[in-house]
């Protein structure tokens, strides 16, 4: 059994948050003379430093009419500091996201127009922008960390046939374990869905399979060592393996008598006295579904998908969504208002999106966090609200602070949380099953310590007995101190 049982001072010393929740950016105001060298007409070829800008700050515009490459390099000076660049004016742009006591790489980009940068660092940096040859490289081609950097964009690269992708990734110290997630930017046209690894651990390796053609890039995000060859495949990729739809949550009716259990597709299923007021079964999503809430009256629910998108069922109403905008990093969770007219949405960069009555308090985004937001709970009893990262760190906005696991280190990552309707406590529940409850919510169980077929993805509580269920990915459910009325 894990619980805390005591409280801890909210950790505020947050180092840097992980590569897979970008920084949102930060835009200061700042004098800025550069040098411009010749290139091709309208492209600019423009250096930067930190000698002239600061070591955080805002670079003036600069064009490109076609393919660019960014040059950088950053020295902490023996200590460790984060180098994060964030491209404006663009939406998909990738920039580095580094950690260390220094290091350089060149990131490849590929659309045109006028941009700039901005910096967040406290180290000393420079880096330089150039139009870049628009011919992709041939198989094999092989992109590393040391290369581009931990966070970065590979070369294009074109395939004329069946190919594959192996990898393999190393996390040290810090930054163990660490992530390590590939997105394979595809040709236009081209509908194959071609998913990349997506890892969290100290390290590991794999081979990937493709059938589609074209010319590919790829966007890494991490904070490992890691190594990446493309190559032509030698036979026929094999057929995609299947496997079920992972469980991304579940909320519970007002009176506790049942809960939804909602999947990464949308599909939602209801138990106990909830009503299922419908689903995204059959939808073809942009992103994956991360959420799921009640109505205050338990006669409907939001569902929210990691770009934003927000879903309404039954007596839900739509107020906004951040679907088809750019985000820093993807949404993961969404609260409701106390009277249901509003809600917020949390990314896990720690950005808050307000919509509705819904009022905005504060945000973790754009601050440095040593580990992701994964959650947010309603302070029903003042307006405000909590976020929740995997390492237990609670961020209280307009609510009261009772305690973190911040400063503990923990066996699993948290994923999620809840709150109680009078405001004098929340709960959170790690992948292993393991719960910290603080303020005067009890502690009636967890599954810490004990087997699972798959890792807890979130919980729920029941208003009616104080107690609360725990939802893995397989759709397995866990009651504690609340009834069972069963799993999917």
């Amino acid at each position: 059994m894990r619980r805390a049982t005591s409280n801890i001072s909210q950790k505020t010393n947050r180092r840097r948050q992980l590569p897979i929740a970008l920084l949102s950016c930060l835009l200061l105001t700042a004098g800025l003379s550069v040098t411009v060298l010749a290139g091709p007409a309208s492209a600019d070829t423009v250096s930067f430093s930190s000698s002239v800008t600061g070591m955080s700050g805002s670079t003036s515009s600069f064009s490109q009419t076609g393919p660019w490459t960014m040059v950088w390099n950053y020295d902490c000076s023996g200590s460790q500091g984060n180098f994060i660049v964030s491209i404006n004016n663009s939406t998909a742009d990738l920039g580095t996201n580094e950690l260390g006591t220094g290091g350089n790489g060149t990131d490849y980009y590929y659309d045109t127009g006028t941009f700039s940068l901005s910096i967040i660092s406290e180290c000393n940096w420079s880096m330089m922008v150039a139009p870049a040859s628009g011919t992709p490289v041939g198989t094999p081609v092989t992109v590393t960390s040391s290369e581009v950097g931990s966070t970065g964009n590979s070369p294009a690269f074109a395939i004329g046939g069946a190919w594959t992708m192996a990898w393999t990734y190393s996390c040290t110290g810090d930054e163990s374990p660490g992530n390590f997630i590939v997105n394979v930017n595809q040709p236009p046209g081209d509908f194959a869905f071609d998913v990349g690894p997506n890892e969290l651990g100290s390290g590991g390796n794999g081979t990937d399979s493709y059938s589609d053609t074209g010319t590919f890039t790829l966007s890494i995000i991490s904070g490992c060592d890691w190594s990446i060859t493309v190559n032509a495949a030698t036979s026929p990729p094999p057929p995609a393996p299947t496997f079920p739809t992972p469980v991304t949550g579940m909320a519970s009716t007002p009176d506790g008598g049942g809960y939804w259990i909602v999947d990464a597709e949308g599909d939602v299923t209801a138990r106990g006295d909830a009503v299922n007021y419908g689903s995204l079964e059959g939808t073809k999503l942009a992103a994956p579904v991360s959420h799921i809430v009640s109505t205050p009256d338990g006669h409907g629910y939001w569902l929210v998908a990691a770009d934003g998108g927000t879903f309404t069922f039954g007596d839900a109403h739509f107020y906004g969504s951040m679907g088809g905008k750019h985000l820093d990093a993807p949404v993961v969770d969404i609260a409701p208002t106390s009277d249901g007219l509003g809600y917020w949405l949390v990314a896990s960069d720690g950005g808050i999106f307000s919509f509705g009555d819904a009022k905005f308090q504060g945000s973790m985004g754009g601050k440095p966090l040593n580990k992701p937001v994964v959650g947010i709970s309603p302070d029903y009893a003042t307006g405000g609200y909590w976020e929740v990262a995997t390492d237990g760190g609670i961020f209280s906005f307009g609510a009261p602070f009772f305690g973190s696991t911040g400063a503990i280190h923990l066996v699993k990552p948290v994923n999620g949380m809840t709150s109680t309707p009078n405001g004098q406590s929340y709960r959170f529940v790690a992948s292993d099953g393991g719960i910290f409850d603080y303020g005067t919510a009890p502690f009636y169980g967890s599954m810490g310590g004990k087997h699972l077929d798959a890792p807890v993805v979130g919980m729920a509580t029941d208003n009616a007995t104080g107690g609360y269920w725990l939802v893995a990915s397989d759709g397995g459910i866990f009651s504690f101190g609340a009834p069972f009325y069963g799993a999917v």
